[in-house]
């Protein structure tokens, strides 16, 4: 546990230097905070005798990793698919397309539109801690649309 301490102190210096270099961090720095914290208390409950009752609840205390990684991965994503639409809604306005084309294209559109909201509601979760629980909801959700259409 020390060990895995001195090494998350290690992290901390390196994710603050980034953020000197102009990096937006400062998720990634509360997430190695609080692991530096939990390790601590971890510590602490070992001294105390009271280490396998931590060890439950640790991952229920543990906070987010790589926030700001998944944040950006998102926003990657969000523009390339912002791209894509306008591309393809400009395609849409050529005269010498087909109608097979043609609905090819709005079922695309309308497919990437989708994909783009539900970026938009993992993104606003992100922002507000609750991405695990959003992550499950939308599995569920899709579990649920995908029996549906079986029946």
């Amino acid at each position: 546990v020390r060990e895995a301490i001195r090494e998350l102190r290690k992290e901390l210096r390196e994710l603050r230097q980034g953020m000197k270099e102009g990096r937006d961090l400062s998720d990634d720095i509360d997430t190695c905070t609080g692991e530096i914290e939990l390790l601590q208390k971890e510590l602490q409950s070992i001294e105390e005798c009271g280490h396998t009752i931590f060890l439950k609840a640790k991952d229920l205390i543990a906070p987010k990793k790589d926030v700001s990684a998944k944040k950006t991965k998102i926003r990657e994503e969000m523009s390339q698919l912002g791209k894509e639409i306008n591309h393809l809604e400009a395609r849409l306005s050529m005269p010498n397309l087909t109608d097979d084309e043609r609905t090819g294209m709005k079922l695309s559109i309308s497919n990437k539109n989708e994909r783009l909201n539900d970026l938009v509601e993992e993104s606003d979760a992100l922002k507000h801690f609750n991405h695990t629980r959003f992550v499950e909801a939308r599995e569920e959700s899709r579990r649920n649309i995908q029996l549906e259409e079986k029946l």
